[in-house]
């Protein structure tokens, strides 16, 4: 993930905020989408993007296909044995992890940045309340790592 004119540190920064916002939503059972909406107003003018593509490489290996239809539901095929569905909630965090991925590349905005690390803070707060099959802790492990290489270790 390269940027144009941000900084690694401003990039962490961005996403850690994203996070803790996603993760303090869910936990204190506040509308999803009603937090986001408000939330990305704060980026709506910034016109700066930031390079995804080798994330989104390093994500694809880790699952098997991706459908949208007309009406955007997303169904995520991670193996033979469990499929994700956007139209089930606790899924819709992890499916738009991917989705957002589909829909930026090779660039990113800021704001869909910033949704992912939303909804990434979303699915670990839906994670501690022990919303997930091991299956699904097991494909997000792989996100884990990922986040932690592309965006909070960046040496790049």
């Amino acid at each position: 993930m390269e940027s144009s004119c941000i900084s690694n540190e401003e990039i962490k920064q961005i996403w850690l905020d994203a996070q803790r916002f996603g993760q303090h939503t869910r936990s204190s059972k506040t509308s999803g989408l009603m937090a986001w909406r408000t939330y990305k107003e704060k980026f709506v003018n910034e016109s700066r993007t930031i390079k995804i593509y080798q994330m989104a490489l390093d994500l694809a290996k880790f699952y098997k296909n991706y459908f949208e239809d007309e009406n955007e539901r997303v169904l995520l095929t991670i193996d033979d044995n469990l499929v994700l569905d956007s139209n089930i909630e606790t899924e819709h965090f992890i499916t738009q992890l991917v989705r957002i991925h589909e829909h930026s590349l090779p660039r990113m905005t800021v704001q869909k940045f910033a949704q992912m690390a939303y909804n990434y803070g979303q699915f670990l707060a839906s994670k501690d309340n022990g919303a997930y099959s091991q299956e699904v802790l097991m494909f997000m492990s792989h996100y884990d790592y990922l986040v932690k290489k592309h965006v909070l270790e960046r040496t790049y």
